[in-house]
């Protein structure tokens, strides 16, 4: 037995392995495999000794690797003739060395550290083939270059392009990375690096651009948490500190301020908007800066390009490489088979469609309906996302997913901050599960375990598109996979999310016109527009399946698998268990079998189970009480819309038949106001008049008692939505450790 063999994880001890081959048969490694137990991987097996069951082993490179990557490895020593590398796995190689080889070397807290392509692996032997051509010459480049050890490979790689492409001369340079790949990260170790290379006569001042809030705190937190780098904000409401050489601008704000320190660095978040006139005075203002945009989407609906603003593009692998690499989460992507009929009588304006006739379709009891139901058939218990037409549209779709006893929430330009805090931290906190609005979450919003988006606007925007979508591709523990609930065809507009777009060709500019022929494909797109559908059917089809098992969420957080004491076993317990029942006994038998065997072991693993199994019965008392007070509060609101009147209810007056006589003779008259009317009846009939306000009073009354009412009713929904969130994290603690590889 020798060469790449598959085999389990299943003991450590302190210096060698237990592991399974995946044919059967149990050995002892000679080193230890830093995998957690039950894992499964594959060893390159040296030698083998049947006498003691032993193996000679080291990682097999085609488990580690993948040809086209690009890795990080700490340089060990460097030589005439070679240099010795090592990768993150203790894997050892070596690469030639001479005058003609000039490779990128760069600091970092753990040493020298080389950024490398792998070209192949080399199977026989085991090894590893490098690209080592084109890498950065560090000669002249404008600020020390360092590669910081928390950077991913493909952003190390991009950095790389971003210098090489500064050094020779192009001060302007646009980045695109997909949603949840590290954009921030990245540039934020460039600010780093202009910061360090700062003397006292040479301060190199950075100005990073931003058109939100969330967008400023974010970037701030990440240069405070991950590089102890304080920064200035030039945003109003905020004190501003201009001594501080790194700054972050709201462009709003930054438009009407003047700067008393030119940067060296500008930084464009989100720079799909540089076109617009506010961005484009950022050149005029400062034209000895180096310029870095950086979005997921180099795209402009109207078809213009960026190259009057940028002199290259540097792209990232595509959103597939990501997936297969772990860097974003794969997707289960469903969708109406056929374009909507109705956007045919849809009209367009600036080449998307029009708000308000799109609301005319969409915003209806019948369509909102068809969100929520397909919400509960496809996503029910999930977190996630809605992006709905309009603000109104966007409220009523909050109150149907309310109806439906699922906690929901609107949030749009007009929500006051810290109610708009508020709401935030409850859907982080899992309280709020549905999240509704147009277009504030589209881009900037940081939430890795949002588990589903749905789309409910059309849009032939691909950068809004695929902005939304990136929602829930950043990867979470809580997730094995995002869902999409694309309820109006999107995909059908703009193709499939995951396609290798050709952003060179967006960069550069198209022609609007001709992506609007019948018959022409729009570049990158798999898929023509159309047709339309002509009977509509509303249900959503599985379009792209990732494959990927879900074992992490139900309708509260966990998702609860068919559990029993088996999973709380340990690996050789388990072991143990199936060759019981591989001998025929039954399940209920073999259980026994352990009991009278492992006493102790049994025990421990019933007491977990028995607590796990009383925590769940917790749960669903606690789900069944947040349906009841629910469905009180929308009775409640309900009565109370009913109810809400103004001060004078002029519909009371039917009950006093002299009043509403005189008054509707008045009122036919035409020349009076209505307070007036009403201090004539104060003084031609008090006693029915008085009669009448004591009337008004008592139902004013009955308001004020609803409201008191509907604030009881949520403040004890929230408080079991506290509850709920803190038993999840108690059934989470006891499942988690199970999902990573105990259950066989």
């Amino acid at each position: 037995m020798k060469g790449h063999q598959t085999f389990f994880i299943r003991k450590h001890s302190d210096n060698t392995t237990r592991v399974e081959h995946k044919l059967g048969g149990y050995y002892w490694t000679q080193k230890k495999f830093d995998a957690p137990e039950n894992t499964e991987v594959t060893l390159f097996v040296k030698e083998y000794h049947p006498g003691n069951q032993t193996l000679h082993a080291e990682w097999s490179m085609l488990y580690l690797y993948k040809e086209n990557q690009v890795r990080n490895f700490n340089v060990l020593s460097i030589g005439e003739d070679s240099v010795s590398i090592m990768g993150k796995s203790g894997d050892k190689h070596f690469l030639p060395n001479g005058p003609n080889l000039n490779y990128p070397f760069a600091e970092s807290d753990m040493g020298k550290v080389l950024s490398l392509k792998i070209k192949r692996i080399l199977r026989d032997e085991n090894d590893l083939e490098f690209d080592l051509d084109a890498y950065l010459d560090q000669k002249n480049t404008i600020v020390p270059y360092l590669i910081n050890t928390d950077l991913r490979p493909y952003q190390i790689q991009s950095k790389m392009e971003i210098y090489r492409f500064w050094q020779d001369g192009h001060r302007n340079i646009l980045l695109q990375m997909p949603t949840g790949t590290g954009k921030t990260r990245l540039f934020c170790s460039i600010v780093r690096e202009f910061f360090i290379a700062s003397t006292k006569d040479d301060i190199k001042r950075v100005l990073l651009v931003v058109h939100r809030e969330e967008l400023v705190l974010q970037i701030r937190d990440t240069l405070s948490k991950n590089y102890q780098l304080g920064a200035g904000i030039i945003k109003n409401g905020y004190q501003e500190e201009p001594r501080i050489p790194i700054q972050i601008a709201s462009i709003q704000t930054l438009k009407n301020r003047t700067l008393p320190r030119k940067p060296t660095l500008v930084i464009i978040d989100e720079a799909h908007h540089a076109t617009a006139e506010t961005y484009l005075d950022l050149w005029k203002r400062f034209p000895e800066a180096y310029f870095l945009g950086v979005t997921a989407t180099p795209y402009r609906l109207t078809g213009e390009g960026f190259t009057s603003l940028f002199d290259k593009l540097v792209t990232s692998p595509s959103i597939n490489a990501f997936i297969a690499d772990g860097y974003l989460s794969p997707l289960k992507y469903y969708a109406v088979k056929e374009k909507r009929k109705f956007l045919s009588l849809v009209g367009m304006r600036g080449g998307d469609y029009r708000e308000n006739e799109l609301s005319e379709f969409l915003d209806t009891e019948k369509s909102r309906n068809v969100l929520v139901r397909t919400y509960q058939e496809l996503a029910f218990g999930k977190k996630g996302i809605v992006y709905c037409v309009t603000k109104h549209h966007s409220q009523f779709v909050k109150e149907a997913y309310c109806a439906a006893g699922i906690p929901a929430e609107h949030i749009d330009a007009d929500t006051q901050p810290e109610l708009r805090k508020e709401i935030i931290a409850k859907f982080k906190k899992g309280a709020i599960k549905v999240l509704c609005n147009v277009d504030i979450f589209s881009e900037g919003f940081d939430c890795p375990d949002i588990e589903f988006v749905q789309l409910a606007r059309p849009t032939r925007s691909l950068s809004k598109y695929l902005q939304q979508i990136g929602r829930s591709t950043r990867p979470h523990q809580s997730k094995s996979f995002g869902i999409i609930l694309d309820n109006v065809g999107n995909h059908l507009e703009n193709g499939i999310f995951n396609t290798d777009w050709d952003w060179h060709y967006f960069f550069q500019g198209f022609n609007t016109e001709e992506l609007d022929k019948e018959g022409i494909v729009r570049p990158g797109i798999t898929s023509r527009p159309g047709p339309y559908a002509e009977e509509e059917d509303d249900n959503l089809y599985l379009i792209l399946d990732p494959e990927v098992r879900d074992t992490e969420t139900d309708s509260e957080g966990i998702e609860f698998m068919e559990i029993n004491r088996f999973h709380f076993f340990d690996g050789d317990l388990q072991t143990r268990f199936h060759k019981i029942l591989a001998i025929g006994y039954s399940e209920e038998e073999a259980f026994r079998v352990i009991e009278i065997l492992h006493p102790e072991a049994f025990q421990l693993a019933s007491k977990k189970f028995n607590d796990f199994g009383k925590l769940k019965v917790e749960l669903e008392k606690l789900k069944a009480q947040r349906v009841e007070f629910e469905q009180q509060i929308m009775l409640a609101k309900i009565d109370l819309s009913e109810a809400d009147a103004p001060k004078y209810d002029l519909g009371l007056m039917s009950d006093f038949p002299d009043l509403k006589l005189i008054f509707d003779k008045l009122s036919e008259i035409g020349i009076l106001s209505e307070e007036e009317m009403l201090n004539i009846l104060k003084e031609k009939r008090a006693k029915e008049y008085q009669a009448f306000l004591e009337r008004c009073r008592e139902k004013s009354s009955l308001i004020e008692g609803l409201k008191e009412s509907l604030t009881e009713l949520n403040e004890k929904l929230e408080i079991i939505d506290e509850q709920v969130v803190k038993l999840n994290q108690r059934i989470f603690e006891i499942v988690n450790p199970i999902r990573n590889g105990n259950e066989k």
